[in-house]
């Protein structure tokens, strides 16, 4: 099992957060900024700069598929309780684009109901990773098991500018359904989320 295995596949990833960013690190991001650029020349980058033009500073987030599934899964595995993780990528002008979504353990106490805390020691150990790997921590999200899909008081006040804050809740039909925020000018706006790419190598896999 690989690391990135390992990690979506145990509830508690303190233990298993990575360490050091692996060989193919480096290619990776190089990887993924040139299948981002090649959205540019399609209908889906046309999609992307119209959006953005409509919107002026509200950020698009631009989250491939299989991230999508690991937030999704993850968010399932914590049932009730809020599930939590990191958004790392790339920012380029108006749009984030997430690499890879990493899930982290809630170290916030059952007892104090909901909301999350990330587990400080695996969070810096994905910060270090990801700066490695020439991305960056963009954002964060997290789970509203009961709903709703948009930010909690609380999300609100702790909600970093420039950072993506993407949440999965339950739809009308309890089919979970993610939208994103962003802290613009002091103020949070909900953000455009488009799909892929997913690069197809090498696959962002931390090693221990």
């Amino acid at each position: 099992m690989t690391m990135g295995e390992a990690l979506d596949a145990q509830p508690n990833i303190a233990a298993e957060a990575p360490k050091s960013a692996g060989p193919g690190a480096s290619a990776y991001a190089s990887a993924y900024a040139n299948a981002l650029e090649n959205t540019a020349a399609n209908g889906h980058g046309n999609e992307r700069a119209n959006a953005d033009a409509s919107f002026g500073a509200l950020r698009t987030l631009v989250l491939p598929p299989r991230e999508r599934g690991r937030i999704l899964a993850g968010a399932r595995r914590a049932g009730e309780r809020e599930a939590c993780g990191l958004l790392l990528g790339l920012r380029q002008a108006a749009t984030t684009s997430v690499a890879r979504a990493a899930c982290l353990e809630n170290v916030n106490p059952p007892s104090s109901g909901v909301g999350f805390r990330l587990h400080p020691v695996a969070h810096l150990r994905w910060e270090r990773w990801a700066h490695a790997a020439g991305l960056a921590v963009v954002g964060v999200w997290h789970s509203h098991p009961g709903g709703p899909g948009w930010p909690s008081r609380a999300d609100r006040a702790g909600a970093a500018e420039g950072w993506s804050h993407l949440i999965a809740a339950p739809g009308a039909g309890g089919e979970l359904h993610l939208r994103s925020w962003s802290v613009v000018g002091g103020a949070l706006a909900e953000q455009i989320l488009l799909a892929g790419p997913d690069p197809a190598s090498p696959i962002l896999t931390p090693t221990r």
